[in-house]
């Protein structure tokens, strides 16, 4: 939900069912600093996932268990592919847009 809430219209106002946030804009550090710690801290626990499947012998049943880990790198860079453009979104829409001579 983290990484969707980064990169959908939705995640950029407080959901009406908070109460004194309603509707108000999310500030951009509340979202992109636990989106960048969540993806360090998945790339660290993704390193000693697949270290630890390529040193132990699994066998045909344990693929279910086994591939899901395969895939926490890639979301651990896409986690902060979309935190950094989330603050690229968001800081280039508050700018003034100024008026042209």
């Amino acid at each position: 939900m983290l990484t969707w809430g980064l990169i959908r219209p939705w995640g950029e106002r407080f959901p009406r069912w908070i109460p004194r946030a309603a509707g108000r804009r999310v500030p951009v550090d509340l979202a992109v600093a636990p989106a960048l710690g969540v993806s360090v801290l998945v790339m660290a626990a993704s390193k000693l996932l697949l270290m630890q499947t390529f040193t132990e012998a699994f066998g045909p049943d344990d693929v279910l268990i086994v591939l899901p880990v395969y895939l926490w790198p890639l979301w651990s860079v896409a986690l902060a592919l979309a935190a950094v453009n989330y603050r690229i979104r968001r800081s280039t829409a508050a700018e003034p847009v100024s008026a042209a001579r």
